[in-house]
This record gives structure tokens, C-alpha cells and sequence, in this order.
């Protein structure tokens, strides 16, 4: 079983994404009910479309009282171990919240398993500079440290110097992630840049 953990700010355009990797993944994978499994984390949002899921045949898990890196911690150790029992899912998508320190969740579920673990973090270029001035230093850190793959998004809204901007001052906070700049809102996004993110065997 594979795990995406994936991460970003409040309108970064991580469901957006991830409607992408769903899709992607519909195409690749066998045609199998449930073969993969979304957990949303973000609290007090409605997260990815259910609409979308239903549409796909896949099922969405939500955890929306707390952190899945602290408090529900043991919950979700719990629910991916239930979830593979009884669904053998070959792909989870966890959607995790802005507060998050996303490489502890990682860390968390290495501990407690041999599942594929991969982290995701998306990082809203339009917005970067505002936030990156707003934001405690600690938050961006603990969102972009333990990233795999950093998503510099909305490039199309930027100038090409301020996209140079954010990914020097992202590099700042990582300097092993592979870094990949997209405009998740386009309708259909190349399947070799999904699958840098997603790998389907």
C-alpha cells in the first residue's frame, strides 16, 4: 500500500491537485472498487468533491476533530490499518491539515508499518511572499521540511521573477525536495508531471 500525505496552506490548491491525482490515478490503476482511498484532514473544510469520488468509485475517510501529527495520531495509525484489512487499497491520499507537521505524520506511520510513504506539500506562488512575512517561521518549516516533492502552484498569475522569488525562498526551508512548478488550475495537467508525483507500478 502506498500513502501520499499531502500538505499546503489554506488555498494553496491542494484539492484541486489532488481532484488531478485522482483522475490520474483512475486511469492507471486496474478498475478495482476502492483501489485508492482518500483521508481528509483539513479541519473545518469540505476538502476534495465528494462528488468527484463518488463519480471515480472511490471512498473518502474524514477526520476533521483534530491534527493527524499530534492528536490523532493513534486514530490514523488505526484507520489505515482498517482500511488496508478491509479494503486493500492500493493508493491512500491523506490530506492533511495547514497546521500540520507533515513529516512526523510520515514518520508516525513508517514507525508503525512498511507502507510506501511519500509527502507532498503545495506552496501557492501568488501568495508566497505575503506569507511567508505573516506566518510564523516554525509553521513554514513544519510543512515544508519534510516534503518529498514541493508543488510551486498558480504560476500563471506570477511574473517569471517572482516564481524564481518562491522557489529560492522555498529552497530555503528544503534543499532535497524535488520542486515542480504547475498551474493546478488548468483543466488537464500532463501525465508525466502527475507521474513525478504519483508512481503507478
Amino acid at each position: 500500500m502506498k500513502i501520499l500525505i499531502t500538505g499546503g496552506f489554506l488555498g494553496s490548491g491542494k484539492t484541486r491537485l489532488l481532484t488531478h491525482i485522482i483522475r490520474y490515478l483512475k486511469q492507471k490503476l486496474p478498475p478495482v472498487p476502492n483501489n485508492v482511498v482518500i483521508i481528509e484532514n483539513e479541519i473545518g473544510a469540505s476538502g476534495v468533491d465528494d462528488q468527484t469520488l463518488s463519480t471515480a468509485g472511490y471512498q473518502i475517510e474524514k477526520m476533521f476533530s483534530g491534527c493527524a501529527c499530534c492528536s490523532l495520531s493513534g486514530q490514523l495509525i488505526a484507520s489505515l490499518k482498517r482500511l488496508e484489512e478491509e479494503l486493500q487499497p492500493e493508493y491512500i491520499l491523506l490530506e492533511a491539515t495547514g497546521m500540520a507537521t507533515l513529516a512526523n505524520i510520515k514518520s508516525s506511520i513508517e514507525e508503525h508499518s512498511e507502507w510506501e510513504v511519500k509527502v507532498l506539500c503545495i506552496v501557492d506562488a501568488m501568495r508566497w511572499k505575503k506569507l511567508s512575512k505573516s506566518l510564523v517561521s516554525e509553521l513554514l518549516y513544519n510543512q515544508l521540511s519534510g516534503a518529498d516533492i514541493i508543488i510551486i502552484n498558480k504560476i500563471e498569475l506570477c511574473e517569471s521573477k517572482q516564481v524564481k522569488d518562491t522557489l529560492r525562498s522555498v529552497r530555503n526551508y528544503n534543499t532535497t525536495a524535488n520542486m515542480i512548478q504547475l498551474s493546478a488550475a488548468k483543466e488537464k495537467l500532463d501525465d508525466s508531471i502527475l507521474g513525478m508525483i504519483v508512481e503507478v507500478e
